[in-house]
């Protein structure tokens, strides 16, 4: 019995090692821990800090940010966490695709939060100071028009950043 827990322990089991795995799933554990405690840290003492200026830019940056970030923290942590392992080239530039096409949808999901704030926090605070309604009726086309043109040029880019042809899909061939 303590032989072939011996040899379950010493194995390799594709391509790794027992303690390969482990400290890559303690790795993967440990990002998502430290991913859930910065997102604790900006919402308990640097929203706290934030809304002690005067200026309400900082507070709506701050909020805008930290689930993205968050999420960006993740990503690579867990990409850090696998690079521990032996493995195969090929899934290795699989991960690394996978990766940077994660952090283009984030950055571009932070993007479309930020344009969504600005919008909902000055350009229609300024619309309804005006005494017509065309620019209230403009304000959604102009906000869903620029969320859906972040949204196409982000998967774009993250399907760019994967690997793939878009440029020869686009054009056609």
């Amino acid at each position: 019995m303590f032989a072939e827990v011996t040899e379950f322990l010493q194995g390799t089991y594709y391509g790794s090692t027992l303690r390969q795995w482990f400290i890559a799933l303690g790795l993967i554990v440990v990002s998502v821990v430290l991913g859930r405690l910065l997102y604790w840290i900006s919402g308990r003492w640097i929203k706290m800090l934030a809304s002690r200026t005067s200026s309400r830019i900082d507070d709506i940056l701050v909020d805008m940010l930290e689930e993205p970030l968050v999420g960006l923290f993740i990503v690579v942590g867990v990409r850090y966490s696998l690079s521990f392992l032996s493995l195969d080239s090929n899934l290795i530039e699989i991960l690394d695709q996978a990766t940077r096409f994660a952090i283009t949808l984030l950055i571009t999901w932070l993007l479309v939060r930020l344009y969504d704030a600005v919008h909902r926090e000055y350009l229609v605070k300024l619309a309804e100071g005006t005494e017509t309604d065309l620019d209230d009726q403009l304000l959604p086309v102009l906000r869903n028009g620029v969320r859906f043109l972040l949204f196409v040029l982000g998967g774009v880019v993250a399907l760019n950043n994967a690997g793939f042809d878009v440029g020869a899909v686009l054009a056609g061939d």
